[in-house]
């Protein structure tokens, strides 16, 4: 299961629970919950991350726009740890006098909603040159800043072909991966072992994050596709 939305989430695993049901998380975590094991990227340090990935590319004193575009904010798990983490690298007293951070959910995913709320907010914050998107929309941003010739700076996540497409166009700076098929094997191992092999799984497992810029990414996708296709023919 993938709590991306906390209250349901909660509901849902209480039926689990009643039933004896035994349940792994994947991509996001309830610190609080009762799963055997967490799998995925500790979101809180991904988020540090990108900070540091859009500083390097952004002049001494720029603005910031952490982006969030989900519905239903208040359920999504993970948002506050990821601002804590994103937040927490500029803190640093030497970047915290240079950087102003603003920070901006929309509650839609959709296009036209998306390139309404970004157009009111250039028009109020005209002098930010980075952006960081917290889920894989990481391509509508990009797709905005090409129609409007903004020369922003972009980092998002996961390699979906919308944001390879715009990756690959230098519209977007940095995607950061989170491991997918290794959360989706690992979570199906970890309940064989449990099940099978009567072994209690470690409580959390976390993913290692892969940085991918234009000049890797044709080898980080080829490399991925032979190492899959080489696990299928060995089993």
């Amino acid at each position: 299961l993938a709590p991306l939305f906390l209250q349901e989430s909660k509901l849902f695993t209480e039926k689990l629970k009643q039933k004896a049901i035994p349940y792994v998380f994947i991509d996001a975590d309830i610190p609080e919950g009762k799963s055997l094991s967490y799998i995925g990227p500790d979101v809180q340090q991904s988020a540090y991350i990108a900070g540091r990935l859009l500083n390097s590319v952004l002049p001494p004193k720029a603005e910031i726009l952490m982006l969030n575009m989900v519905k239903g904010f208040e359920n999504a798990s993970a948002l506050k740890r990821m601002e804590e983490g994103f937040r927490g690298y500029f803190s640093k007293s030497d970047l915290a006098e240079n950087k102003t951070i603003h920070t901006l959910t929309i509650q839609s995913t959709q296009k036209e909603e998306v390139f309404r709320e970004l157009t009111k907010f250039y028009i109020k914050n005209p002098a930010v040159k980075g952006v960081f998107v917290t889920n894989s929309k990481a391509f509508l941003v990009a797709e905005f800043h090409r129609n409007h010739y903004l020369d922003n700076r972009l980092v998002g996540y996961d390699l979906i072909q919308a944001n390879i497409d715009h990756l690959r166009h230098g519209s977007i700076d940095f995607l950061i991966s989170q491991s997918p098929v290794q959360q989706g094997k690992r979570a199906v191992q970890t309940l064989f072992n449990y099940f099978i092999m009567k072994k209690e799984p470690e409580k959390i497992q976390h993913v290692p994050l892969d940085i991918i810029i234009r000049e890797n990414l044709d080898f980080y996708i080829s490399f991925n596709r032979h190492f899959q296709n080489g696990t299928k023919n060995n089993q």
